[in-house]
């Protein structure tokens, strides 16, 4: 049983890291778009989509909540 839940981690730890990976750009983009003057969270939901940012999910469309939940995880 022991190899399967070595199977297991294994798979679940490289989409871990590549969401934790975008997430880390996503952020650094954020930082840039607040660094040229929008601060709001819907502002920077729509910043996002104009630059064509995915969300973690892969979607095109951004909300201010899903700014918010990116920036406090």
């Amino acid at each position: 049983m022991t190899g399967d839940l070595t199977n297991l981690r294994t798979c679940t730890a490289r989409p871990v890291r590549r969401a934790t990976k975008a997430n880390a750009t996503t952020r650094a983009v954020i930082a840039e778009i607040q660094r040229a003057g929008k601060s709001t969270l819907a502002a920077i939901a729509q910043e996002l989509e104009a630059r064509g940012v995915r969300t973690p999910a892969g979607r095109d469309r951004w909300g201010p909540a899903l700014v918010a939940r990116l920036l406090t995880a």
